[in-house]
């Protein structure tokens, strides 16, 4: 050890002094970067004076550190060289720490895979290792790499070059150091070591060659970096390109899964960097680090992920910026839990529809381009478009005891979900292109008899004077229509969308089934199976709803006597339904299946008159009807 050490206060403030300076000009040369060499070297020494073992040492280490990160991502190139030189110095000495000493040249030491083995000696201390060492874990290596790695794809040379040397030497003492029970089985020791030595191989090429040569970067897909990353050949002059991706190969195999959790929750940062050319290499790496490891995420490795990334989405206002932050969120959602990923993009669009003016959002909403970006994605949009609709066909809970009650209104925070599906389902429909159609077209039945029961369940809410909610669903629903191509439909929404009456609304559902059906009759079989299920639901105007759009669908079911059938067992349980709407519905379609003379069987109709004969609440336009119909079938 070295004495004396420092107090804490005092440390304190002779760093402080110290990196200020770090934010001087580059004139005069002379006396600036000597002045800014001895500082470093007071870095050094003040880490050398503080700790009395290793937690202690490692604790002051990453202290040193961080307050070093405003020079090191820093928009001023010459503060990123002087910080990234400061933070790789501080290193050496705290490497030499770890080995049993310090030297005052402040070289990069040189260490052999056979030194690093974990049994082999530590230095000439007695006392245990363990307890002479920090553990692996007290580095941050996660927060740590992630700090440095936009450095290597820096616009400057200098800054590439030190910063690959400073994340060599982070995994060089990393390997050094025991790791804790819980994380050692995490770590393949043999893949760790052959990723090392390519690291310093790749120092050794940049130490030789006088500069890397400068090529536009990051112009490659993840793809190709991934492929680029197996054919890097070493020979004497490298591109940054290839230097970039071999160093992101490296870093992927070196971290733990622990670690790598850390590195993809700090991203954010890193995606923000002053650099561009930094930023999205970064966002770049990122990708990478998910297609490779993604399975190693738990899904609250996922969920915060997925915040870092929006937040980087939503602080980026340059479009191609924020584009690669949105293709890496499409990539966590692909290679992890989407619905993890679903569940939070949507969470974070409730939050601010219901809490900011998001049209007035500087560079735009980052969300509604993250519902863009799923619903032009080959293997996203259709799985996006199931969850939107899951959601949209979830049940409200009834706020009282009957078990068939009406709703009288969503929570706040259920409102917000609500207004953040349909708004996800408009920009599905609006944005998808040609992927988006497709899925939409495919999901067809699901999509319309979503939004019929939705269209029911909140008329309900606007009979309250609740119309915010029914117009965001009005405007999904036009969406829908232009996106499957039925003018009539929209014309039917645009006309009598927002009449709250009960009696218009259940026409306006009628009316919608009716054009659904002479524009696309192969849809109705599927899309009444759905509905039909729904006349079990518990909320009213959703019932009423299902019951409306069966009662004419019907009327365009001749031709599918299996359909037919189906249908009249389903009209006939809820013949009796608390709802006078239900019940006057429900025998509605079943008279027109009546009128359907030539395409229902003897059978049916018998069946349906036993069924209404045993109904005490028969309506006067039902009794005409089933009368002419007994009065027929006797004659015959």
């Amino acid at each position: 050890s070295i004495e004396p050490r420092l107090p804490m206060e005092t440390r304190n403030r002779v760093m402080k002094a110290t990196l200020g300076f770090f934010a001087l000009p580059t004139e005069p040369s002379n006396i600036v970067e000597s002045l800014i060499t001895n500082l470093i070297i007071l870095l050094g020494a003040i880490l050398l004076t503080s700790g009395e073992d290793g937690r202690s040492r490692a604790e002051q280490l990453l202290h040193i550190l961080r307050q070093l990160d405003p020079y090191v991502s820093a928009s001023a190139e010459h503060q990123r060289r002087r910080g990234c030189v400061a933070v790789h110095e501080v290193l050496v000495k705290f490497r030499n720490l770890c080995s049993g000493g310090f030297g005052a040249s402040g070289s990069y030491p040189t260490l052999s895979l056979k030194h690093i083995d974990q049994g082999g000696p530590r230095g000439s201390s007695s006392l245990p290792s363990a307890f002479v060492l920090p553990n692996r874990d007290s580095l941050s290596l996660g927060e740590r790499i992630m700090a440095y790695l936009p450095r290597c794809a820096d616009t400057d040379d200098e800054v590439r070059k030190v910063a690959i040397q400073i994340i060599a030497l982070f995994f060089n003492i990393s390997l050094s150091l025991p790791k804790q029970k819980t994380s050692a089985n995490d770590i393949d020791l043999e893949s760790s070591y052959g990723a090392l030595s390519s690291l310093e191989d790749i120092v050794s090429i940049i130490r030789r060659v006088s500069g890397c040569i400068s090529l536009p970067f990051i112009k490659s897909s993840p793809e190709q970096m991934l492929k680029s990353i197996f054919l890097f050949p070493l020979k004497a002059s490298v591109d940054q390109i290839e230097v970039f991706h071999r160093v992101v190969s490296s870093v992927c195999i070196l971290l733990s899964k622990d670690e790598l959790v850390v590195l993809l929750h700090s991203c954010t940062l890193a995606a923000c960097d002053k650099v561009k050319q930094s930023a999205d290499g970064s966002i770049q790496a990122i990708i990478v680090f998910i297609i490779r490891r993604g399975k190693d995420l738990r899904e609250a490795d996922v969920l915060r992920t997925t915040q870092s990334l929006l937040s980087s989405a939503i602080a980026l206002t340059d479009k191609h910026s924020r584009q690669e932050v949105l293709n890496a969120i499409s990539c966590l959602a692909e290679n992890t839990n989407h619905i993890v990923v679903f569940d939070e993009v949507l969470f974070v669009a409730g939050r601010d529809i219901c809490t900011k003016d998001i049209t007035r959002i500087r560079g735009g909403w980052a969300i509604q381009d993250v519902f863009y970006v799923f619903s032009q994605h080959k293997v996203l949009a259709t799985l996006f478009l199931e969850y939107i609709l899951s959601i949209l066909h979830k049940e409200p809970v009834a706020t009282n005891d009957s078990e068939k009650g009406e709703i009288n209104s969503e929570s706040s925070a259920d409102d917000c979900i609500l207004q953040a599906t349909m708004f996800a389902l408009n920009a599905f429909l609006r944005g998808g292109g040609k992927v988006g159609k497709q899925a939409v077209e495919q999901s067809y039945p699901s999509v319309l008899s979503a939004l019929i029961l939705k269209l029911g369940g909140l008329h309900g809410l606007a009979e309250l004077g609740r119309n915010e909610l029914l117009r965001s669903l009005l405007i999904a629903f036009q969406s829908f229509c232009d996106c499957v191509g039925d003018v009539e439909m929209g014309k039917i929404l645009a006309r009598d969308g927002e009449r709250t009456e009960k009696e218009k609304w259940i026409d306006l559902v009628q009316e919608v089934a009716c054009s659904s059906s002479v524009k696309r009759p192969n849809e109705v079989l599927p899309t009444c199976v759905i509905l039909s299920k729904s006349l079990d639901r518990n909320q009213r105007a959703e019932r009423e709803a299902a019951a409306a759009a069966l009662s004419e669908f019907i009327r365009h079911s001749e031709k599918e006597p299996a359909l037919l059938e189906q249908m009249v067992e389903e009209l006939c349980q809820h013949v009796t339904d608390d709802s006078p709407t239900v019940r006057s519905l429900c025998l509605r379609g079943l008279v027109q299946v009546i009128n359907l003379n030539r395409a229902t069987s003897k059978d049916t109709c018998c069946h349906i008159v036993w069924q209404l004969t045993n109904i005490d609440c028969v309506s006067t336009s039902v009794r005409y009807p089933r009368a002419t119909y007994l009065i027929t079938s006797s004659k015959s």
